[in-house]
């Protein structure tokens, strides 16, 4: 590492400058952004956390990163575990307390670099892998995890941190090109194309009326009341109050960056969609419907899929991501997936956790046989 970096701590991102953090932050994903940090720092799950700025002699922020420390309560995406095996191994909770590296939402960890950094991103791992080691003692922790890493990024940190690298889920990114909005679907074979555009005539010909503006705090009730129809017809259980202020906190601080899908038949909101525009991304974040009143007209593509493709090729993004899962509805519609990896220092055994990753890895590549030839 050539010239003078410092690094300065920092127990809740509202402490630290927004300008020095999104100055770095700006050419990465949007889950690494001072807004999203923010909202998501109000979110029930993290026990503590620490940001960090690495600093030039000239003051100007040149690396990020962010740590958290979690227990067993935290959410399945963000469970080593579950993330890593698709189950709990006898003795997770020796797992526990954990830290998360990088981030805890969004499917995307990332050590940030800035412009101006004249190092290397193995500099960096260097620098904070002896931070990481002062909290793993200051705060207890039992394991330290990078979860939702590139592959790159995923080998500096298991040399930084002498972890195990492990497979995740793929996170999937829709490519678009600049245009009138719907020649991403171009790059489609011409049967796919035709199954995209009945469903797109389809939808038209419900009457529905779409409204796109960014979110605001006055969508926070009525998204998160159908947000929690989604979740409960997926998942089981889902609480529109927990809801109500999961949107309420991205709207307050991501408000800016955000792009907002709001679908009406006559005055009622029927569904709803919305996304970050970021570093020439969109990303999708959350959907939800009133599935009673619902017309069968391809209602979740058009809102989660077909409009933010449009909007995107529009405002001259290069890419809308959809995140993990699903794969054959993405796939279908043009994705390409991503590789997303895990960094995992615990005491578990390794070989079984490397067994359990292999055939749990196996079964998500399942899901993806054969789409592209389709």
């Amino acid at each position: 590492m050539t010239g003078p970096v410092r690094l300065e701590r920092f127990s809740s991102i509202a402490a630290l400058p927004r300008s020095l953090w999104d100055h770095v932050a700006s050419r990465y994903s949007a889950y690494g952004s001072y807004g999203w940090l923010l909202a998501a720092e109000k979110m029930p799950g993290a026990l503590r956390t620490a940001y960090y700025l690495a600093l030039n002699e000239n003051d100007e922020s040149v690396g990020a990163f962010a740590a958290y420390l979690v227990d067993k309560r935290v959410s399945r995406s963000y469970h080593p575990a579950w993330a890593v095996c698709g189950c709990e191994p006898p003795g997770s909770d020796s797992l526990f307390p954990a830290i998360l590296l990088g981030g805890r939402g969004g499917y995307t960890s990332e050590l940030m670099i800035g412009p101006e950094a004249d190092v290397k991103e193995r500099d960096f791992w260097e620098l904070f892998s002896g931070e990481i080691e002062s909290l793993m003692s200051e705060w207890g922790a039992r394991s330290v995890w990078l979860l939702y890493a590139g592959p790159g990024t995923a080998s500096l940190a298991s040399e930084a941190i002498g972890g195990q690298i492990y497979e995740l889920s793929p996170v999937s990114v829709i490519p678009v090109r600049a245009g009138d909005g719907d020649d991403w679907l171009m790059t489609l074979r011409s049967h796919r194309r035709q199954r995209i555009r009945r469903e797109m005539r389809e939808f038209d010909a419900a009457d529905y009326r779409v409204e796109i503006s960014p979110l605001t705090a006055s969508d926070a009730t009525a998204f998160g009341e159908l947000l929690a129809n989604l979740l409960e017809k997926y998942r089981g259980t889902a609480s529109s109050t927990a809801m109500t202020s999961y949107v309420g906190l991205q709207a307050a601080a991501m408000a800016d960056f955000s792009i907002a899908f709001r679908c009406y038949s006559g005055t009622e909101l029927t569904g709803f969609s919305y996304g970050f525009a970021w570093n020439s991304c969109l990303y999708m974040r959350a959907c939800g419907f009133a599935y009673k009143k619902l017309r069968n007209a391809a209602e979740y593509f058009n809102l989660v899929y077909y409009y933010p493709l449009r909007e995107a090729c529009v405002r001259g993004l290069d890419q809308i991501e959809v995140g993990p899962g699903s794969y054959e509805a993405k796939l279908l519609r043009g994705a390409r997936l991503e590789p997303r990896y895990a960094v995992g220092r615990h005491c578990g055994p390794a070989d079984v956790w490397a067994e359990m990753n292999r055939r749990y890895m196996a079964s998500v590549r399942a899901d993806q046989h054969g789409i592209s030839a389709q």
